[in-house]
């Protein structure tokens, strides 16, 4: 039997053919956390103590990677969604989303001893908040969540989590839960092609793409679908104009989110504050 992580032997030991074994305690690996051991380089199938082996076998340790976006520390699990494991930054939301990864858990500890923690908005994404996880913000007095709340009480939720309990919570909150800019825009071929690029999209929403003139009177509008946790959206919008002094803006319900020039075939960035998501007309 051969104990191997990636191509790096850790172990070689004999044993008989039908025993069982226990294999050697995995090594810690900086910026890494280990996740079991394995009986393919896919990591499809698990060893347990109760494997027996008949042949030569290897056992594969698995290690997932500790990643960092928006100052949030994160795992990627094994159906492909986040893990938050920490907060390198002060923060008051929980994103829906990292890297394109929806955020299902949080980790034991994971914002343990954050005093300063007063209102926290949290997606309806979570099914699992650890043990400890919010031990010690003893200052968390508010939770805007995003669902409702039999969403919220069917979270599996760790012990000694005192803080989410006594917290006031307010269930289907809908203020700040789109942020987004727009990307790249261009102005060619009779169209405004270009893309909005999201922080995070808390719920499925419309934006409301706007194009006015110089002198703010409104020339275009046109609404596109954004699926919850999306990342960019991208649209092409046939227009004609005689001068491309003109701007353009995205909004949900009746916020600006973003509003850049056209003047010179492309827009700049702008970071976009939360704004307000309202069901029903948009205006």
């Amino acid at each position: 039997m051969c104990v191997v992580d990636g191509e790096d032997l850790i172990e070689s030991r004999q044993v008989r053919k039908g025993e069982a074994i226990y294999v050697p305690q995995a090594p810690e690996k900086e910026g890494y956390r280990f996740s079991g051991y394995y009986l393919d380089r896919e990591f499809k199938t698990e060893y347990t103590v109760d494997t027996i082996f008949t042949e030569d076998t290897d056992i594969y340790l698995k290690y997932d990677e500790r990643l960092e976006r928006d100052g949030f520390l994160y795992y990627i699990t094994d159906d492909d969604k986040a893990e938050i494991c920490g907060c390198n930054d002060t923060f008051d939301w929980i994103p829906v989303s990292l890297d394109g990864h929806e955020v299902v858990k949080i980790s034991d500890g994971a914002f343990a001893g954050c005093s300063q923690l007063t209102d926290i908005l949290i997606p309806d994404t979570l099914t699992e908040i650890g043990a400890g996880a919010f031990d010690g913000c003893s200052s968390l007095k508010t939770i805007h969540f995003v669902g409702s709340e039999e969403q919220w009480n069917a979270i599996a939720l760790g012990k000694n989590n005192d803080a989410l309990n006594t917290a006031e919570k307010e269930f289907n909150y809908r203020e700040g839960i789109v942020s987004g800019r727009f990307g790249e825009l261009s102005f060619a071929d009779g169209a405004i092609n270009g893309s909005i690029d999201f922080r995070y999209v808390y719920k499925d929403c419309i934006a409301v793409i706007e194009i006015r003139n110089d002198d703010d009177e409104l020339e275009k509008t046109v609404e596109i679908e954004i699926p919850k946790a999306a990342v960019q959206k991208e649209f092409s919008i046939p227009f004609d104009a005689d001068d491309m002094y003109h701007y353009i803006s995205v909004l949900f319900a009746d916020n600006t989110v973003d509003r850049t020039e056209l003047g010179d075939g492309y827009g700049d960035e702008f970071y976009a504050e939360r704004v307000c998501y309202t069901e029903g007309d948009y205006t």
